[in-house]
């Protein structure tokens, strides 16, 4: 199964979505360094691939919850990380 398949399925892609939001939503700015695994954003980096996509409450629910891990991060360091991150995904996909 190809992995674009696999995300075009409705629900599952709603259920991802509300997991993804929950965990910005429920991380505490002095805790989000703990969604940084060596160097990596995954939860920030799934919420940026869905950002672009086609429909548009799927990429609104994905704004909020990449928006809302940025404003949280209060570590220079895990914030500058993050907003490189997002800045390479946003701008690949102009």
């Amino acid at each position: 199964m190809r992995r674009c398949e696999r995300f075009c399925k409705e629900e599952f892609l709603q259920y991802f979505l509300s997991l993804i939001k929950t965990i910005a939503l429920r991380a505490k700015p002095e805790a989000m360094h703990l969604l940084l695994t060596s160097n990596d954003f995954p939860v920030l980096r799934r919420a940026l691939m869905l950002s672009a996509h086609g429909d548009q409450m799927v990429r609104t629910q994905a704004r909020t919850a990449y928006l809302t891990i940025l404003r949280g991060l209060l570590d220079a360091e895990v914030r500058e990380k993050a907003i490189q991150l997002a800045q390479e995904m946003l701008l690949s996909t102009v």
